[in-house]
């Protein structure tokens, strides 16, 4: 093969092989963050997409005492 030929080769490899690591990058790192979400609400007892409950206990304690 000439070096024509392996540039030919080379550049659809290496720009077809950085989008599939781009796109494995963000699939572990999302990964990575709803397991720590999922750890935190397990410790805190929250719902999925709500206020933990510590935080309504902390309002609802200002207002008492306001």
């Amino acid at each position: 093969m000439t070096t024509p030929d392996r540039v030919a080769l080379w550049l659809p490899f290496c720009l077809v092989g950085g989008i599939c690591g781009w796109s494995w990058y963000w699939y572990v790192r999302s990964i990575i963050f709803y397991y720590k979400k999922l750890r935190f609400q397990r410790r805190f007892r929250t719902p999925i997409f709500g206020i933990p409950l510590m935080m309504i206990a902390l309002l609802r304690s200002r207002k008492k005492n306001s």
